[in-house]
């Protein structure tokens, strides 16, 4: 639109028709619904400023499907970042100690949830909206390896 002026104020000459703001709720690629925004509740202001410095160092998703995802978070050491999917949830593993000092979701957590919205990984995730629940995976105890007493008792006897 070209501007005229008229007395003190300034007004714009009619061009165009401005097209309206059209709902785009149900266009919306299940891609553009970011994990990062609807677990960063559970992430501390400091953690997510320190995962995007972890982020621009350097993130590589080794795998990731509709329900699982592996990155390797450059930081002064590599931690790998394990994800999966389970009723809803987003369960979360890392291999750095900050799990054992009391701070969960670290921010080599938050780096891996950066690449993953960034290449679109986790897609069951991405179908609904609002806030996502993280919690930590528990890995399963090992089961303990049933000893052999019998046998070890025939050797002892011959």
């Amino acid at each position: 639109a070209r501007l005229h002026e008229r007395g003190r104020g300034t007004s714009f000459a009619a061009g165009p028709p401005m097209q309206t703001a059209t709902s785009t709720r149900a266009t919306l690629s299940p891609l553009l619904l970011s994990l990062a925004g609807r677990v960063g509740h559970a992430f501390e202001v400091q953690t997510m400023i320190a995962g995007f410095a972890c982020h621009a160092r350097g993130v590589a998703l080794e795998a990731a499907d509709a329900k699982t995802a592996r990155a390797i978070v450059k930081s002064k050491r590599s931690h790998t970042v394990d994800f999966r999917v389970n009723g809803g949830k987003l369960l979360v593993k890392c291999s750095c100690p900050a799990e054992s000092m009391g701070v969960l979701p670290c921010k080599h957590t938050w780096a891996a949830l950066l690449e993953i919205d960034k290449q679109g990984g986790l897609a069951d995730l991405r179908t609904k909206r609002g806030p996502l629940a993280l919690e930590r995976a528990i890995e399963p105890e090992p089961k303990p390896v049933p000893k052999k007493k019998a046998a070890s008792k025939k050797k002892a006897r011959r």
